[in-house]
């Protein structure tokens, strides 16, 4: 199974949530326009997560909570590169930490990447069903809704603080009142941070080489900054202000020239639109006197025309007979109409084969349905409404049984490789796209069926769509190439009769569906 999408129309969490609960093991990879990370997921538990430059930042993590100094980080990432080793194992090589110190810091970094993933408002996101082989990796669990909980509190924290600090090019420096810092104790994670504000460093550089996550840097910064230990270099933040409005003026010079340009080329337009339609009217208003010159000529034929044919319909042998042919297909026609809407099978008998006992509860007889494609065919309960709007490369008919129930039902040519568990998925995730209010839906149940020979999905779905209150039923089957969508939709579902009928259609689909080779 793989599923892929947009972090900007789909929520992490929702994700999460949905390969925990069905314990999925595969690797998610998110991408934006700076990073990368993946997500390994072992039956629905995170075991470990990777960012980019994870060695370098694992290293500055340990060097931010004490466990290493900066030189001994330095000699030990240089061998990292010269032996293809692990960050980890060097250290545990060369004796500066134990293993159970380097499982610690890996499960911190784990954390972080995944803590800072939930702080992206962009990028994209993909998931492969794949066996997992992370030999020689230090292996973490991770309580997938816990994790949910403390990021979601994470980042709306964050939100708050960024109010006050909303550019993560913003630098920092240390006060020029070394008085108060005298009084002060600063906590371990100050004391590390502190020491890389040097007056060049960005916010964005900070949390980087300090190994922590954005939030917690944030938190820090506020602490350092609420107590007077450092500041905000407002040079720097008049010179990065100054270049930013000389990028908008040269933006906005540049837009300037494509309007004008753009007003150029309309204006040239309009003109050549103008002159067309005075040609036009020129050409309409002489154009009478000259058609009258052309067609006085002809004009005596017009007699001879109806003289040649009157003797053609008085003809008893040639005249053909026009009301015959209504006579006998109008009541076909009505018959055919009667057949789709009473329902009564096509070579079937009603007065001698009664309908099943459920059908005989709802007056209906089950009437064979075949889509004007030719592309599959099923047995429905009669009463229905017919509108077929579909097109040259689709089909698409809409069935009614007034008032409550719509059945839509869409089909087409189809993948070679149908994968009906990964179509389900992207379903699914689609129904966590933020709507308007119009149309709010969720799925109560889903799983992956067989029908005709065909594999596919069902999923029972509730909610607002459209304003109104509807139960949905969604149906997917595809096979020899071609696709085939079914959406039975309930409004309001309230009566029992409308119940019964809804779930009468459902049965149906279940034991009829055949899709054409």
């Amino acid at each position: 199974m793989s599923i892929q999408g947009k972090i900007e129309t789909f929520f992490l969490s929702s994700l999460l949530q949905l390969l925990s609960n069905d314990n999925k093991t595969g690797i998610l990879q998110l991408t934006n326009d700076e990073d990368t990370a993946k997500v390994f997921i072992q039956e629905g538990t995170i075991v470990y997560a990777t960012g980019s430059k994870e060695e370098e930042r694992l290293g500055y993590l340990m060097r931010s909570e004490g466990a290493i100094g900066p030189k001994k980080l330095d000699k030990c990432l240089q061998l990292v590169e010269e032996r293809q080793q692990k960050l980890g194992k060097v250290l545990v090589d060369e004796g500066y930490l134990t293993v159970e110190q380097v499982e610690k810091f890996i499960h911190m970094q784990v954390e972080f990447i995944l803590y800072n993933l939930f702080m992206w408002d962009k990028g994209t996101f993909d998931y492969h069903d794949t066996p997992l082989n992370l030999e020689g990796q230090i292996i973490t669990q991770l309580n997938t809704m816990e994790l949910i909980l403390e990021a979601s509190r994470r980042v709306d924290e964050l939100s708050v603080l960024k109010k006050h600090y909303p550019d993560d090019s913003y630098i920092l420096k240390l006060s020029k009142k070394p008085s108060k810092q005298e009084t002060l104790r600063l906590t371990a994670h100050e004391k590390s941070l502190s020491a890389l504000i040097d007056g060049n460093r960005t916010i964005k550089q900070l949390i980087y080489e300090s190994g922590y996550d954005e939030f917690s840097v944030y938190k820090v910064i506020y602490s350092l900054l609420s107590s007077g230990v450092v500041e905000i270099d407002e040079a720097a933040v008049v010179a990065e202000l100054f270049q930013d409005n000389l990028r908008k003026e040269k933006t906005a010079e540049a837009d300037l020239t494509k309007k004008s340009r753009r007003m150029y080329y309309r204006c040239a337009a309009l003109i050549a639109a103008v002159v067309i339609i005075i040609s036009t009217i020129v050409f309409l208003m002489l154009r009478p006197s000259q058609k009258q010159q052309q067609t006085a000529s002809p004009a005596i034929k017009k007699p001879l025309s109806v003289q040649k044919k009157e003797p053609d319909s008085d003809s008893p042998e040639k005249q053909p007979k026009p009301p015959t042919k209504p006579k006998q297909t109008k009541p076909a026609e009505q018959k055919k109409s009667r057949t789709a809407e009473t329902s009564d099978k096509p070579g079937a008998k009603p007065s001698k084969q009664p309908p099943p006992a459920e059908q005989n509860t709802l007056g209906l007889q089950p009437v064979f349905f075949q889509d004007p494609q030719g592309t599959f065919s099923l047995t429905l309960p009669g009463g229905y409404t017919l509108k077929d709007t579909s097109g040259t490369t689709h089909g698409e008919v809409t069935l009614t049984y007034p008032p409550y129930i719509t059945i839509t039902i869409t089909s087409g040519k189809g993948d070679k490789d149908w994968e009906p568990e990964s179509r389900m998925y992207a379903k699914l995730l689609s129904l966590q796209e933020p709507r308007d209010g119009t149309t709010t839906l969720h799925a109560d149940h889903y799983s992956l069926i067989e029908a005709g020979g065909c594999r596919g999905y069902e999923m029972e779905l509730s909610g607002i769509r459209n304003y109104t209150f509807s139960r949905v039923q969604l149906f997917a089957f595809g096979c020899n190439d071609k696709e085939v969508f079914i959406d039975i939709d309930c409004k309001g579902c309230k009566k029992e009769q409308t119940r019964t009928l809804f779930r009468t259609i459902i049965e149906s689909v279940h034991t009829t569906f055949l899709m054409y080779p």
